[in-house]
């Protein structure tokens, strides 16, 4: 005889499929409200279900079967769950306080006991409904023997002493009902009903536990699951919404087929792929300026750089930034690198722009002249000799200077130049130049004279297409039409951070202020009196080779000679290049709705990698007259963690220290400040507006704006709205608290020293 056959026989019962269907103890005999299945992960391999009883008679019944020699004796086993709930004995109730109409009877009867043990009330299922195909009715002893309705307290969780009892590393389930936390608990498992969990705080029985939420296979039964889960992470729980395969619509746990263990398998693997809540931002903290990192700058500039900043007492990372955009300058427009193999219309130049921010005691003007010398000899004997010739030329008579060329104003630097005298200098100096500002404020301050007009615009248009490169027409009444071949500028000046964070502030942002590569000095130190050392001289040979030197050239047609060809990437540099790119489009999209401005920034990366490579490649072989044609993947992996460990934290340091992080920043600063200090678990706009006066006037758009800066930051994340609101609700990550504590305690603090100052002050 089978198992199943065995059990239907002892319970007065019979077999139907793969169940043994028989009567719940107590009830009658052609009572059909118990069945038994054979599931091999379930205890003892066996699987028994009580529709009309609750945990207790499941249990019951197998200890019946065990002495009827069925099953095997209970032995002590490892549990999936060391810790299990004790059973309890649960009839429906033969009598209560409920008013039950023609038809209708109780068929399930829930009790709810206090974290003594005593029991405070009951909730009693009744079908069919008087509206609907059920409803619930409490009530609660009298203290007579008797039953009084409702439930005559404030409400509990549903299995309270069990939630008491469990240790804090034990799992608890949440359901969506009596019937279905009770099937959990014959499993051996903690759990609960979360339905009735509405009027009171989770706090004191989840935190810190792992919570796993059971929802109902329909849309309320979601709903109502994840109102649980968003309650259980604000009590700092740690909730996972498990949802039972194979569940008809509107099944629960006692429609389930699966077995305990498969149940288990389940916890574990949603434990594992669910996501950990985000480690949020440090909004108070200071970003401070980045050391130049060793070993990553050209061989030759790495030793002048280290040598020369240790004499003049400067930070290393100044004069190296300066020193780098020297290079560039230097180096012809001609040679360029076409980023991509199969775009020939995307190539880039060794042109930088680069800011030293610092205060006055930083030594900017000291780390410019040191970078600029070599260069600045170079533009004295082009500036002598095109004087020589324009005196020659003038010398000459009218007709004569007819029938000669206008001698050529080339130039290799440029200072406080207006844009008319730039343009003119640029006509003669297709290679490019470099505009050396001893102070940005005066060079920004130029494209506002006329602001807010058109000149303004104009002139800014000017420096932007000077940043790119590349052919420039002009028009003008009084000059007539002019053309510039190559309208390139470089650009290296030093500002201080207050005028910095107002030009940032107060001009249009069309990206100007993004294409600077700005470096936050260090503080210095004290400089050495000694010799110059060979460091000196191999920087000034190196900024000499750099001018002379040529792209390379490739064999043209027969009888038209060689042309220049544009240096490529190798395939390991072209793999380095595409990995940054990626990681460059992450940040953008990241940054994007904290700080547009460094979003823009990052927005450049792409094309400063390829301009890195040009000037760190022609560097590297600046003893050849015409550099290799292909650039190597060791220079692109030098370029790529020089960006990363150096321009990257710089500009971090610039945009979130000296701008701030982004636009309204004192302001989330002080929402921030708000939330750890009064330990709110969401935030709505009626409590921040009545916080403080700094918000007394903000709008709820505005709070939802600052919590949607907030969400980047990882404080917390949008949830749904509330029963009958259409609101989302913006819920505080946990972490944050927890984090920033001391925070929160300070906050504390100086809100009640500042109601203590204004009560001691007007209160005299």
């Amino acid at each position: 005889m089978s198992l199943l056959h065995q059990i239907a026989d002892v319970m007065g019962g019979d077999v139907q499929g793969n169940r043994a269907i028989f009567p719940t103890p107590g009830h009658s005999a052609k009572d059909r409200g118990s069945w038994a299945s054979i599931e091999p992960g379930a205890p003892d391999g066996l699987l028994v279900h009580c529709s009309n009883a609750d945990g207790r008679t499941a249990l019951e019944i197998k200890d019946l079967l065990r002495d009827r020699g069925i099953l095997a004796p209970l032995k002590r086993r490892d549990d999936v769950i060391p810790w299990r709930p004790p059973v309890r004995e649960v009839q429906v109730a033969p009598s209560h306080a409920v008013r039950l109409a023609a038809g209708q009877s109780v068929v399930a009867t829930f009790e709810y006991f206090g974290s003594d043990g005593d029991l405070l009330y009951r909730k009693h299922r009744v079908e069919p409904g008087r509206e609907r195909p059920k409803d619930f009715f409490y009530d609660h002893p009298d203290g007579k023997g008797g039953w009084l309705p409702k439930r005559g307290c404030e409400p509990v969780p549903y299995r309270l002493t069990d939630l008491i009892a469990a240790p804090r590393d034990v799992p608890m389930f949440m359901t969506e009902g009596e019937a279905k936390a009770d099937r959990l608990a014959s499993w051996g498992l903690l759990a609960t009903s979360h339905k009735d969990w509405k009027s009171f705080e989770f706090s004191g029985y989840v935190k810190g536990r792992t919570v796993f939420i059971l929802p109902d296979n329909d849309e309320t039964g979601l709903r109502l699951a994840q109102s649980a889960f968003e309650a259980v992470e604000r009590a700092e729980g740690k909730p996972h919404l498990i949802e039972l395969p194979g569940l008809p619509t509107g099944g629960d746990i006692l429609d389930w087929g699966g077995t305990a263990a498969e149940l288990v398998a389940l916890t574990k693997a949603a434990a594992a792929q669910q996501s950990p809540r985000p480690e949020p931002v440090d909004l108070w903290q200071h970003y401070g300026a980045p050391e130049l990192p060793q070993g990553l700058l050209p061989e030759s500039v790495e030793r002048f750089v280290r040598s020369h900043a240790d004499i003049m007492g400067v930070d290393p990372a100044g004069l190296a930034m300066a020193t780098l955009c020297v290079c560039a300058a230097t180096i012809p427009d001609s040679i360029k690198l076409q980023v991509k193999r199969h775009d020939p219309t995307w190539c880039e130049s060794a042109r930088l722009w680069v800011g030293l921010v610092g205060s006055p005691s930083m030594k900017k003007t000291p780390i410019m002249s040191a970078a600029l010398r070599p260069l600045k000899r170079i533009d004295a004997n082009l500036m002598r000799a095109f004087t020589e010739k324009r005196q020659q030329y003038d010398a000459l008579t009218a007709k004569e200077r007819k029938e000669a060329d206008r001698p050529k104003q080339e130039r290799r630097i440029i200072s406080d130049a207006t844009v008319e005298a730039a343009q003119e200098v640029l006509r003669d100096s297709p290679r490019g130049v470099l505009s050396a500002q001893d102070e940005l404020s005066g060079w920004f301050g130029q494209m506002d004279k006329y602001a807010p007009g058109k000149g303004s615009q104009a002139d800014r248009g000017f420096w932007l297409q000077a940043f790119n490169g590349g052919s420039y027409s002009l028009n003008r009444i009084a000059r007539g039409a002019s053309y510039i071949p190559n309208c390139s500028i470089s650009l290296l000046g030093g500002i201080q951070p207050e005028p910095m964070r107002a030009i940032a502030g107060d001009t249009h942002d069309d990206g100007l202020v993004q294409r600077l590569l700005p470096v936050i000095l260090r503080p210095g130190k004290v400089g050495r009196d000694v010799p110059a050392d060979a460091t000196l001289t191999d920087y000034e040979r190196l900024i000499e080779r750099l001018e002379v030197m040529r792209p390379p050239v490739r064999s043209g047609p027969i009888g038209y000679g060689d042309t220049p060809s544009p240096l490529k990437l190798s395939d390991a540099a072209r793999s380095v290049r595409e990995r940054l790119e990626q990681e460059h489009l992450d940040l953008v999209r990241a940054l994007e709705c904290v700080s547009p401005k460094l979003a823009a920034h990052f927005g450049k990366y792409d094309g400063l990698f390829a301009r890195l490579c040009v000037l760190w490649h022609c560097v590297d072989n600046a003893e050849q007259l015409h550099p290799p044609a292909e650039v190597s993947g060791d220079t692109a992996n030098c370029v790529a963690a020089f960006m990363e460990q150096f321009l990257r934290p710089s500009a971090i340091a610039f945009y979130a220290g000296i701008l701030g992080l982004s636009a309204g920043h004192e302001q989330l600063v002080d929402l921030a400040s708000w939330i750890v200090g009064t330990g709110v678990q969401e935030v709505k706009a009626r409590d921040v507006q009545s916080s403080s006066q700094s918000f007394r006037h903000v709008t709820a758009d505005e709070v939802r704006t600052l919590c949607e800066k907030l969400e980047a930051f990882g404080w917390g994340e949008w949830a749904e709205p509330a029963p009958k609101s259409n609101k989302p609700r913006f819920l505080v990550n946990p972490l944050v608290h927890e984090r920033f504590a001391d925070r929160g305690k300070e906050e504390i603090e100086r809100r009640a020293a500042a109601r203590e100052i204004i009560r001691s002050t007007l209160c005299r």
